[in-house]
């Protein structure tokens, strides 16, 4: 089956916004990120209020560590999009220059004067040690799927999808520069534990409501650009409790969810806080 054939393997919504359902390999990033859908980044809206998630397109934020987060992306996984970019001048967006840069060209990311380079220097870096995984993977593949439970929407997009090996890998460039730091200080914290069962069970629902002829998602990790010098990449996999965990993170949040908007629940807008020597105590 081509992917061609695959593309039509897609259902329209009776909603009054019509979303398509399925895999689709051509679709750009900004295009994903405008369909309404629950994704992995968002639970961090869900966990501070249904009413923020709710209103999440309120809360949208740009800023240059974001920017740069995409540049170091495209520069690994879509190097002929980098024309979409210019650098300012200076190393600062304050400037008048830089806003008067950023006012004339809307149609382009606006990025630090050296970041392009930098992003290219990187993601070579990360080539020379896991190149044959990027050789052989399928890019920025998207994936949308409606939840009957949910009554939603779920989506993610693959940085990284090896579909012959069941495996999906995601591109960070984190403040951690070795493997444990970003095992004990990220994965936890910013909900990568999350991603790695949302990804795994958002792509294993396409795979199975169109019978898709691919093996299902079993194994989901991570490529590591550090942002220091000299930018050694390392990687790992979320083992099953890992995968358990974050399964466990979004089930919890769905169902918040589901009681607030479909069973009068109360929306958590004051959460319990302790000290942490309370929840030691708790906790033993």
């Amino acid at each position: 089956m081509s992917k061609n054939d695959l593309l039509e393997l897609i259902k329209q919504s009776d909603r009054k916004v019509s979303i398509k359902e399925g895999i689709f390999f051509d679709m750009s990033n900004e295009e994903y990120h405008s369909l309404d859908g629950l994704s992995s980044t968002q639970f961090q809206d869900l966990d501070l209020s249904v009413a923020i998630y709710d209103n999440r397109h309120l809360f949208k934020y740009d800023c240059e560590a974001f920017r740069i987060g995409t540049l170091n992306h495209t520069a690994l996984l879509e190097p002929h999009l980098l024309d979409r970019y210019i650098e300012t001048t200076t190393k600062t967006f304050e400037s008048e220059a830089t806003k008067k840069l950023i006012e004339q060209n809307p149609d382009k990311e606006v990025v630090a004067l050296g970041s392009i380079e930098l992003a290219k220097e990187r993601a070579e870096k990360v080539k020379l040690v896991y190149g044959a995984y990027i050789e052989m993977s399928l890019k920025e593949v998207s994936f949308i799927v409606f939840d009957e439970a949910l009554g939603l929407f779920r989506k993610c997009r693959a940085d990284m999808w090896l579909p012959k090996h069941g495996i999906v890998l995601d591109y960070k460039t984190s403040k951690e520069h070795r493997p444990e730091t970003f095992r004990k200080n990220s994965i936890s914290q910013y909900n990568y534990d999350i991603q790695s069962a949302w990804y795994i069970d958002t792509i294993n629902m396409v795979i199975e409501k169109f019978d898709l002829p691919y093996p299902k998602v079993t194994q989901f990790g991570w490529i590591v650009s550090p942002n220091y010098a000299p930018y050694k990449p390392f990687g790992g996999l979320a083992m099953p409790d890992v995968i358990e965990k974050g399964r466990a993170k979004y089930t919890a949040l769905t169902e918040k969810y589901i009681s607030v908007k479909f069973e009068n629940g109360q929306d958590e807008l004051f959460k319990s806080w302790h000290t942490d020597e309370f929840l030691k105590l708790q906790n033993n």
